[in-house]
């Protein structure tokens, strides 16, 4: 109701992704805590071997991954990687589907499941905020994920806590996503631009 009344369309373009062509990446503002859910559409120009799209972590064993590339197939991470079966291809639109509770850990991939499990996971995760197009570690980023965000929802214990929605903004042409949640606009969060894609009318 608000975002949809508010000045976003006079200065903001909405377009059909964002794209990251090497190392830009996202700080959401959402902390690693269990509880965290996703659904959300992107893509990739190239198959990525090793590749976080959503993610943070502490130590190898200590992650909340929401989202990843593992040996070029779709993985996600509590605690540990858990690779699926789910090869990804480039230039194809996949929709995802995530969630990593203590007791609750899936992963969905335009519908399929390609990982799930009830059980009870170790309850140390990191405390940094989950990058995109990234993994946050510390003072470091890793693995980054060259590709296009369509779209994201994120919530946190059930609420939506984020809804991105892909754009620019039109006084300077600086690409982003914005969070029609919190009225936030979230760019690069470093020195390397993201992409946008077509204009959406």
């Amino acid at each position: 109701g608000e975002f949809w009344n508010s000045t976003f369309f006079s200065d903001y373009q909405m377009v059909e992704y964002i794209e990251n062509p090497s190392t830009a990446y996202i700080d959401t503002g959402v902390a690693s805590y269990l509880g965290l859910e996703s659904f959300g559409n992107m893509s990739f120009t190239t198959v990525p071997t090793t590749a976080v799209m959503m993610g943070a972590r502490s130590g190898s064993g200590n992650r909340v991954s929401m989202l990843q590339i593992s040996s070029s197939k779709w993985a996600i991470g509590y605690g540990n990687i858990y690779t699926s079966s789910i090869a990804v291809n480039a230039n194809t639109m996949y929709f995802f589907h995530s969630r990593v509770y203590s007791k609750d850990v899936l992963l969905e991939i335009n519908n399929v499941k390609g990982y799930s499990s009830s059980a009870n996971f170790p309850s140390t995760v990191p405390v940094y905020n989950i990058y995109l197009f990234a993994e946050h570690l510390g003072a470091q980023v890793l693995d980054n994920t060259a590709g296009r965000l369509y779209n994201l929802n994120i919530y946190y214990n059930g609420p939506m806590v984020r809804s991105f929605v892909p754009c620019y903004r039109i006084s300077d042409d600086v690409v982003g996503v914005y969070d029609v949640i919190n009225d936030v606009f979230y760019t690069s969060a470093n020195s390397v631009a993201l992409v946008a894609g077509p204009d959406l009318t």
